[in-house]
């Protein structure tokens, strides 16, 4: 079993968060979220009730499991696989933070709002948010959600247009920082072949 898409976090609450990657396979063995307080020590597994489901004709099975009963505004280390084997390994990249109880108004929270970050190899914009980011005052660079607003994956949002115009570029954000993702003109196809406008 190969990874092909993610990790990456979604529908992140102070409680709970939904973890989704995609495979090369199906497996029987039940997909699993392996979660702690460091890379090293991941000590709480987390199961799917439901089989990996299949993505279009592409051969990509969508793996999802619900994490709860966490605490807020708190780091967790994680790792995805099927029962007993992860297939990616535990680093301090692969990390998610819950969002604080409601009004909590200790520390800022940080999003980048983003929209056509869905252009093929899109490093314009990539590399302007980490030139950005890297250098913001105080050292904090951890930004703790994503709101993509549409064109998610030029030109016509198909499943095979998402791998290679979003997952791929985007990798190394999405498996550590929570998406809330919008819909777009071009995620439906609504587009002008001359133009690309619709």
């Amino acid at each position: 079993m190969a990874l092909l898409d993610g990790p990456y976090i979604i529908n992140t609450s102070r409680r709970d968060i939904l973890v989704c990657w995609t495979t090369d396979v199906a497996d029987s063995a039940s997909s699993e979220v392996k979660i702690g307080s460091s890379s090293t020590s991941l000590t709480q597994s987390y199961r799917s009730n439901t089989a990996p489901t299949l993505n279009g004709t592409l051969s990509r099975y969508l793996h999802q499991v619900r994490v709860s009963g966490l605490s807020p505004l708190t780091r967790y280390y994680y790792t995805v696989g099927r029962i007993g084997t992860p297939i990616i390994p535990a680093s301090n990249n692969l990390s998610f933070w819950t969002a604080p109880t409601i009004g909590d108004n200790s520390s800022k929270r940080r999003f980048w709002v983003v929209a056509d970050g869905g252009v093929d190899a899109n490093t314009i914009l990539l590399n302007g948010f980490y030139n950005f980011n890297t250098n913001y005052p105080n050292g904090n660079s951890r930004i703790d959600g994503i709101i993509s607003i549409g064109d998610n994956a030029y030109s016509n949002g198909t499943i095979a247009e998402y791998p290679p115009r979003f997952f791929d570029n985007w990798a190394s954000l999405l498996q550590n920082t929570n998406l809330l993702i919008c819909q777009g003109n071009h995620d439906y196809g609504q587009t002008t072949s001359s133009t690309m406008v619709g």
